[in-house]
């Protein structure tokens, strides 16, 4: 039988004008309702009359970090077991890291064929630039570039995680007391707004906290682990350590090593983080969830590209997780064997 939006209303038992608003991407639906029309549509193959002219196959190119920062590497995993079952959609990666603009430049030169791009927000008025003359669709992980218009933004809340970490680390420190924050690089606009979270909540709701210094890491290993030495030796009396970037574990190993009494909130959940948890050095560490995110990245640009269907909204906001000592105990021996292989040499 011929699927059509009547029939898909029906299968979905709402009106032809609800399916017509999911497939526009129009406001006016419950998130469930469009979740449960999406669905239909995807595993029925139809195809809107708008998209029947579309080629076979679309190539989205994808602009990420060099695949040393774990998250990222778990992140491509993902895409690429979501992408392998799909014959009529392929990613093309280019890695380059967030600060080097000369070779995200080369990177959108290099593709010129890729029928929408897949980009994680810097600032940069050079890539902004270039980007304003890009005629394609471009999707943003994460962060936006300021200044371009985007189909949409595909990734956590990060002022909103933030202010979670600033709240996780103010309970770790028993609300009171000195701590350092740590954030990967000031151009990065996912780390930036963190860190604005970050500090926000801080000042508003925990005013015996006190921020005695805040770090940039520029996500590099070396550059956490030396910082983390030096602030331990500046501050004898430190109490906790919020680390809003990447390599947690070379910042474990420093407080390790001092052998002091410092706690740490970070982010990412791996064998790193959980041995840290185990050791009472972690209070709390922030699931980024790569498995869902990668699928809401896959079913958000193929709805879009092949199917003609305008995401729901110009931000869509993945889920995030909260890993801490009695939550790593009782979860499921199977599930963490899961969660470490997919984050495995994370950190």
């Amino acid at each position: 039988m011929k699927m059509t939006i009547e029939k898909i209303a029906e299968m979905a038992g709402v009106s032809r004008g609800t399916v017509d608003k999911v497939i526009h991407g129009r406001p006016g639906v419950r998130d469930s309702v469009r979740e449960q029309v999406l669905q239909i549509i995807r595993q029925s193959g139809y195809v809107p009359p708008r998209a029947k002219l579309e080629p076979d196959c679309k190539k989205v190119a994808v602009m990420m970090p060099h695949l040393k920062n774990p998250y990222f590497a778990a992140l491509k995993r993902e895409l690429d077991a979501l992408v392998r079952t799909r014959i009529d959609f392929e990613l093309e990666y280019h890695f380059c890291e967030t600060t080097d603009i000369t070779s995200q430049l080369a990177a959108l030169d290099a593709s010129p064929d890729a029928d929408a791009w897949l980009i994680r927000g810097v600032r940069s008025r050079r890539l902004q630039a270039r980007l304003e003359t890009i005629r394609k669709p471009i999707f943003f992980l994460d962060a936006e570039v300021p200044g371009i218009s985007a189909v949409c933004k595909i990734g956590e809340d990060c002022r909103k995680s933030g202010r979670i970490a600033a709240s996780l680390t103010a309970k770790s420190m028993n609300y009171t007391g000195q701590v350092v924050v740590i954030a990967g690089g000031s151009e990065i606009v996912s780390h930036r707004q963190r860190l604005e979270g970050f500090l926000e909540a801080m000042r508003s709701r925990y005013p015996q906290v006190q921020v005695v210094k805040q770090l940039f890491s520029q996500d590099q290993s070396v550059v956490a682990y030396e910082q983390a030495c030096r602030i331990l030796d500046e501050f004898p009396h430190l109490n906790a350590i919020c680390n809003l970037a990447g390599y947690a574990g070379e910042i474990g190993q420093a407080i390790l090593e001092r052998q002091r009494a410092v706690r740490m909130v970070c982010y990412d959940i791996n064998q790193d983080v959980a041995s840290l948890i185990q050791k009472g050095i972690v209070e709390f560490s922030i699931g980024l969830e790569p498995v869902q995110q990668a699928r809401i990245l896959v079913d958000t640009i193929y709805s879009y590209l092949l199917l003609g269907i305008a995401p729901a909204a110009d931000f869509i906001e993945t889920p995030i997780s909260i890993a801490f000592d009695e939550a790593m105990h009782a979860m499921p021996v199977a599930s963490r064997k899961t969660h470490e292989k997919t984050h495995e040499n994370d950190l």
